[in-house]
């Protein structure tokens, strides 16, 4: 493609970014839709940047398209600053539009781990021993005690709120992390991880199922596990998204579209931090407490409407 014809099929979104960044910037509020599509247009446009750095090194359109991707970042993304209004807008605002942006990714990354626990909680039936080989005889036997002594989710309260909190803490950061890195392997490293961890959590139902408290240990899991799991699908996009960049960079290098696809990824991994804050804290503090059912229940539902809530909904607007 020459530069004519690259420039008379490009500019349209162009001028369209320029006009939305213009309007983001203004007085005026985008629409939901307004600012899913100038995420779009500004990863159009920094993909048009890296072909034309390729294609035209030595041309004036390379300057404007990075005017164009220099005022889209800060719109988007907020200035380099790191100040308390740049933070309130990054989540009330910024990561929600990157996490409908990149949803399919997720939900692939769901899929992915809930094929896993389905297939190996369904595998308790042809091996009722999957458990100990998944999970092994010391943690499985450790449960089952529990279970017989009336206490079946005594390892939520056997050690200090705090300590607990933070090892869990550390220990959801691990995984997530582990599931955004492994993407780097095509993919298919994240796709393991979330697999692997989906056999887990299967055969770990699958314990309670045996001795009839599936329901008292879904409900259990789910007081920390609806922010808990949200996040790893998350962290497991983010990590797919890396995995795509390797397999299909388009029409920029590898090396490019590793920079703009683990730019993207990052802002998601950043989002998730306060859910694996407060899940750790809501499993050190609140999921060992005795509580009724329907408080337990009613908690879990007020959980998955918030995070409908706080993805769907429009997002208020911040200044840069």
């Amino acid at each position: 493609m020459n530069l004519e014809s690259f420039v008379k099929t490009k500019k349209t979104n162009w001028y369209r970014l320029e006009s939305l960044v213009t309007k983001h910037q203004g007085t005026e509020r985008l629409s939901d839709n307004e600012l899913s599509e100038m995420v779009k247009l500004y990863r159009s446009a920094c993909a048009d940047y890296a072909y034309a750095c390729s294609a035209f090194p030595y041309d004036r359109i390379i300057q404007e398209l990075n005017s164009i991707i220099g005022r889209s970042h800060n719109s988007i993304y907020g200035k380099r600053n790191i100040g308390f209004k740049a933070v309130l807008r990054f989540y009330s605002e910024i990561f929600p539009v990157i996490f409908r942006a990149n949803v399919k990714y997720v939900l692939l990354s769901f899929f992915v781990f809930f094929l896993g626990t389905a297939l190996s909680f369904s595998g308790g039936f042809v091996n009722p021993n999957l458990p100990r080989i998944f999970m092994g005889e010391q943690y499985v036997e450790m449960t089952e005690q529990n279970i017989n002594q009336n206490d079946p989710f005594a390892v939520y309260s056997q050690s200090d709120s705090p300590v607990m909190s933070g090892f869990i803490m550390t220990n959801n950061i691990k995984v997530t992390f582990f599931a955004f890195g492994m993407g780097i392997f095509a993919g298919i490293g994240t796709l393991y991880v979330l697999f692997y961890n989906g056999l887990l959590l299967g055969v770990f139902f699958f314990i309670f199922y045996q001795r009839e408290l599936l329901l008292d240990s879904l409900i259990t899991v789910m007081m920390h596990g609806t922010l808990e799991l949200a996040s790893i699908f998350i962290a497991g996009g983010a990590g797919l998204i890396i995995g795509k960049a390797m397999l299909f960079p388009g029409s920029y290098s590898r090396k490019e579209a590793l920079m703009l696809s683990g730019y993207e990824a990052v802002k998601l991994i950043l989002g998730i931090l306060p859910f694996l804050v407060i899940a750790a804290i809501i499993e050190g503090f609140v999921t060992r407490l005795d509580l009724p059912v329907y408080i337990r229940a009613l908690f879990i539902l007020s959980n998955v409407l918030l995070l409908i809530w706080y993805f769907l909904r429009k997002p208020d607007r911040y200044s840069p």
